[in-house]
């Protein structure tokens, strides 16, 4: 268990494509098996539709031209939160999630039970999704898209000082005498590996609900499985985005001040 200054959440993420579509009653069959761990129960609006557009295209595939629709379907998100609201489970037409956050204010250290903790309970989860699934409707999940999360804030106002964006963003150069008022930078970092995985990095100066001045910066890494990719080899995948984060983390963000996110 290690401190954390500006983890708010992790969430990792699994596409599938459902075949059929998941009604409300299999959402709702699915939480009565988990209604013991994650008492807390909520239904909210759906995440939207998940479009895979591979980096650079071809004469056949152009930049820009979607590659990969996952089911549009809006059907409701189902959430199950844990008793301690820390941990929470989501499942709607086209994904299946589990992710830890923050409850302590922006910027306060906060006890991280780090990746491979939250990753192997994660792994168990999949696994016992993917049990649920064969037993519901009688063949395999088809898992497509892989996603990791992290968000991230912290102060500009401390107790001891305000500090200046270039403090906290490496790729911000200061200049004397002038002052930054709004910020909003965002790109991506495409790796060679065999599943496209690449992170998309948003930056920003905001606000979250209880901090009105504060740096934002989110890290959302996304692999595109291979057809013969199996449950287990999810692990490694998951891994490899959390290793591509940690770099693009590194490479944007001054560690000095607020150290890793972890």
């Amino acid at each position: 268990m290690s401190n954390t200054l500006s983890l708010q959440e992790v969430l990792f993420v699994a596409h599938f494509s459902a075949g059929q579509p998941l009604t409300v009653l299999d959402a709702a069959h699915w939480y009565d098996g988990l209604a013991a761990r994650y008492p807390v129960f909520q239904q909210q609006p759906a995440w939207q539709p998940m479009i895979w557009q591979d980096i650079g295209g071809s004469a056949i595939n152009p930049p820009g031209v979607p590659q990969l629709l996952i089911n549009q379907t809006l059907m409701p998100r189902f959430v199950g939160i844990s008793e301690d609201q820390r941990w929470s489970v989501h499942l709607q037409g086209d994904r299946i999630a589990m992710g830890w956050r923050r409850l302590e204010p922006t910027g306060k250290a906060t006890p991280y039970p780090g990746f491979e903790t939250v990753h192997d309970s994660v792994a168990v989860f999949l696994n016992d999704f993917s049990v649920w699934w064969l037993q519901r409707f009688g063949v395999q999940i088809d898992f497509q898209i892989c996603e990791l999360n992290y968000f991230n804030a912290f102060p500009f106002v401390l107790p001891e000082r305000t500090l200046r964006v270039s403090e906290i963003f490496k790729f911000v150069i200061p200049q004397q005498g002038k002052t930054l008022a709004n910020l909003n930078a965002s790109w991506i970092e495409p790796t060679e590996g065999p599943r496209h995985e690449r992170v998309h990095c948003f930056t920003a100066m905001g606000a979250t609900l209880d901090c009105p001045s504060a740096a934002l910066f989110n890290f959302m890494g996304m692999a595109k499985l291979r057809q013969q990719d199996t449950l287990s080899e999810l692990r490694s995948v998951f891994e490899s985005l959390h290793t591509a984060i940690t770099s693009a983390y590194i490479g944007a963000i001054n560690t000095n001040i607020i150290g890793s996110q972890e």
